[in-house]
Parts: structure tokens; sequence; C-alpha cells
């Protein structure tokens, strides 16, 4: 299991459920079988704004991410430069600590960064694809910043009482929402190094949530910037942490949904990792709040169960719509009811979002507000509404 050091992790646990986590859900009995669909997700308040964009080739993006890199690359060359060049372990400390703090300002800065651009688009002031342009580069940049922390971490290896781990773990922790799979992917689809897909960007006042469809995957980033601690202070206990997610996620955490889990940190913070039947989730409890600042939720769409499931029928069209779970995506099935078997079509949803619908169907983002829909096939259309599901959201201590 890779651990992520911006937890100030200095304890790992990592224990099958059965052992750690026995009698400890709250939703069911031993005489009611577990669904995945009860597993909560953290949810990002009042969505006031959601729209579907297809990430697309973006060169000037792409070489704007290199060019990125490369600096961080080079930077690193000048850092081990400084350190040979120093003529004692006093001097080598000085170059080190004067890296860490300037890695610290740049982090400040790419964190409110973040929260500016949300809130930007939130308010319209830019839109989708630049926002999706900015999400990547602070990816980067992130992922540029915690490279070099790394580097100067291996540089202070032949340095002895230098101290700087602390300084190092806390600003990771501070860059830990800046980046997620779905934004690594968006990155490869810029590139040109993946396919295009269609991703569905969710924000409010205090968060904002990603999800896609890749593959046979369902993924979901869900971050929640009112839940993270800004100052630093405060922290929790591990058995303190094991109980809280108890209380957070306690269908996922049963020992009989649960295939693993592992609860990693010391103080402030905790990553949190659960592997389920149809998928895992990977969350960051901050030890001041107490409460998930960002999730990570992976579902394997070919595990999923259907739960909600609605039927509409005109002519010698059948369309069935399945729901994988609650707030969770929903698979399109298009029937010709004269031959009994799955056909294609296309599929509209709201003003500009269209989807082609393949024989045999085919998952999608489900809307996150009632949206009209429109299977056309033939020439014909047949209009429908689709309702959102309500989504089992994680508790948040003192708030929801």
């Amino acid at each position: 299991m890779l651990m992520n050091k911006g937890l100030n992790i200095g304890l790992i646990v990592l224990l099958l459920a059965s052992f750690m986590v026995g009698g400890v859900s709250g939703e069911s009995d031993s005489n009611e079988e577990l669904s995945d669909a009860n597993i909560r997700i953290l949810g990002i308040g009042t969505s006031e704004k959601s729209e579907f964009v297809v990430q697309k080739l973006d060169l000037m993006v792409s070489i704007e991410l290199n060019r990125k890199i490369m600096e961080g690359d080079f930077d690193q060359y000048k850092i081990s430069n400084g350190v040979i060049e120093a003529s004692n372990r006093e001097s080598k400390r000085e170059v080190l600590f004067q890296r860490v703090t300037e890695i610290e300002i740049e982090s400040i800065d790419l964190i409110d960064e973040f929260k500016q651009v949300r809130l930007k688009w939130n308010d319209g002031l830019i839109g989708t694809d630049q926002l999706y342009r900015e999400l990547i580069l602070i990816s980067t940049k992130s992922d540029v910043l915690k490279s070099a922390l790394d580097h100067v971490e291996n540089e202070t290896d032949g340095i002895s009482q230098i101290g700087l781990s602390g300084k190092i773990r806390s600003i990771e922790e501070g860059l830990i929402p800046l980046t997620g799979p779905i934004r690594k992917h968006m990155i490869s689809m810029a590139s040109g190094e993946s396919k295009s897909e269609e991703i569905c960007v969710n924000s409010s006042s205090n968060g904002l949530s990603l999800s896609i469809i890749k593959g046979t995957q369902y993924i979901r980033e869900a971050y929640r910037g009112d839940q993270q601690s800004v100052l630093g202070v405060g922290g929790i206990s591990l058995d303190e942490a094991s109980e809280r997610t108890a209380e957070l996620y306690p269908t996922a955490y049963d020992p009989r949904m649960s295939q693993q889990t592992g609860i990693m940190g010391e103080g402030r913070g905790y990553r949190i990792e659960i592997e389920f039947k149809s998928g895992s989730l990977t969350s960051y409890l901050d030890g001041e709040t107490q409460n998930v600042f960002y999730e990570i939720q992976e579902r394997k769409l070919g595990a999923l169960t259907p739960g909600l499931i609605m039927e509409v029928g005109e002519g010698d069209t059948l369309i069935i719509v399945e729901r994988g779970f609650e707030g969770g995506p929903m698979k399109v099935i298009v029937y010709d009811e004269i031959t009994q078997k799955t056909v294609p079509a296309e599929f509209r949803i709201g003003e500009d979002r269209v989807v082609n619908i393949n024989r045999g169907g085919k998952w999608i983002i489900a809307p996150v507000e009632i949206s009209e829909a429109k299977i056309i096939r033939d020439g014909r259309e047949i209009v429908f509404e689709i309702y959102p599901t309500a989504q089992k959201k994680v508790k948040i201590k003192n708030k929801e």
C-alpha cells in the first residue's frame, strides 16, 4: 500500500477488517444482507453549479505542463549543486531550509489559487474549459512541489540533526486535495495519451467534486475546503481515528462488506483506505475538524447491483434506466420491442449533453438535478424526465 507522507505518517496500521472492525457497523444487523448502495460518500454541501464537459486534446496546456515539470527538475538540480558546494553542515542545512521555506510559500499560494479558481467558476467568472485547464495546471504544480520536497528530504539523509521532516509533512498535507486520479487522467487526455471522456464537475461555496466513467470504472473525487484546517493545530489518536471512521463509513467499514481496511498517520491527519465488493474509497480525515476533507471513491461498474430501475416505453422502443447506487452513475439500455434486442440510440440530457448509447447499453454519469431526457431513434423522439437520487453522505460533525 502506498503511503502519502503528507499526513505526518509515523505509524501504519493495516488489518483485515474482520479483525479490526468487528461489531462497528451502525447500519445493518446480522440478518440483513449488506449492500454497497449504502456506502456513504463525501458531500460538498449545497450544489450551486454542475456541468458536463468532454475533456479534449489541448496541446497548449500540454506544453505548459511539460514546462512546469522541466522547471521543477532544474530547481532540484540547483539544490543538489548548492548542497555540494556548501562548505560545511550548517551551510548545507541553510540551503535546504531556504528551499523548504520557498516551497512552503509556493504551496500556500497554490492552495489559494485552487480556492480562487473554484470560486471564479462557481460565480461564472470563468468557463468550464478554463476551469479544467486551471485544475490540471494546479495538479501538475502540486506534483512538482511534492517532488521537490522528496528531493530535499533525500538531500537531508547525509546531514545529521537537520529537523525538516515535520515541516515537510505539514506542507504535503496541505497539497493533498490539489490532485487526484481524475485530474491525472485529465492531464493524460489533454496530452492525447488517453481518449476523451465526459467529466462532471459540481461545485458549492465550500467544495468541488469531479466524476468520470473511465472504461469499466466510475471514479469520484470530492473536496470540502471548510473541513480542512488551515492553521495545522490539534489532532486525534489512532484509536479516535478508527472510531471516527466507523461513524463516517459504517457500511463500508463493516467486516461483512470490507475486504481490507488501512488507517495511516498520527497527530493531525489520517488517510483511510477501505476496499469493498464493488470498489474502494480513500479519504483524508482532518485531525482538528475530525471530518473528511477529501475523498476518492472508485467503483467497478460490472460489480454494481442495480438499485432503482425506471422503464419508459413508446411504440416499439423500451428504455431502461438502472441506477447503480444513490448519487452514482446510471446505465441506459434501449430495446427494440419487436426483436427483443438492444439497439443503439442517441441520448440527449438537457440542452447540450449528447451521449451515444451502444448496443447492450451504456453507463453514464447521472445528472445532479431534474433533467429532461430524450432518446432519439430512427428519427423519433421519446421524452422523459430523470430525477436525481439523494446521496448517502458522510456525517459532518457539528455541521450537517
